[in-house]
């Protein structure tokens, strides 16, 4: 009779998109609120998606405590473009993480790059920059059959609503990865 492989269980991960705390008045709330939730349905790790704060580095200190001390597994993020303006170097004190890293989770391959510069109006167009482009082409050149998940900030050109020339809409205007369109 042959071995039967345990099954490996799922990976859950929950995504909290643009915490931007203090961004405006509701935003401490709004962020408790989601924390508890996320807490309530359970996962395997957390991953906000940039923005963590608006703008000001010394804004890491509620993301230390609305998130990362509430977290009940790992907490991986990328910095988005309000990270960027709060400074890099904040960013990486705050979580202890570099703008592109990798892990893996159960045998699936996580990447993560952060948004190093911005463009277009209000600074919405987010780079990563060539030195991440070439990161990311070496690590999924050097693996082409892992099951892989690329976390950045920013969507993909004309992937969503405002993720590509919206320079004639209000604010943001135009918000998308500057490297996706080439």
């Amino acid at each position: 009779m042959g071995c039967v492989d345990d099954p490996i269980p799922p990976l859950t991960i929950a995504l909290m998109g643009d915490p931007q705390l203090h961004m405006v008045e509701d935003s401490l709330a709004n962020v408790r609120t989601a924390m508890d939730d996320i807490l309530n349905v359970g996962y395997d790790l957390l991953v906000p998606l940039g923005d963590l704060v608006h703008n000001r580095a010394e804004y890491y200190a509620d993301y230390d405590e609305l998130i990362l001390a509430r977290s009940t597994g790992p907490v991986y993020s990328v910095a988005g473009n309000a990270d960027r303006n709060a400074g890099l170097d904040a960013y990486h004190e705050a979580t202890g993480l570099p703008l592109n890293y990798g892990v893996r989770v159960r045998g699936i391959r996580l990447l993560f790059m952060s948004v190093t510069e911005t463009s277009g109006g209000h600074n919405h167009i987010c780079h990563i920059g060539p030195e991440q482009l070439a990161w990311l082409t070496a690590e999924l050149d050097a693996d082409t059959t892992s099951t892989t998940v690329v976390f950045v900030h920013a969507p993909l050109f004309e992937t969503t609503f405002r993720s590509g020339d919206r320079s004639h809409l209000p604010p943001p205007m135009s918000l998308y990865l500057f490297e996706s369109p080439q």
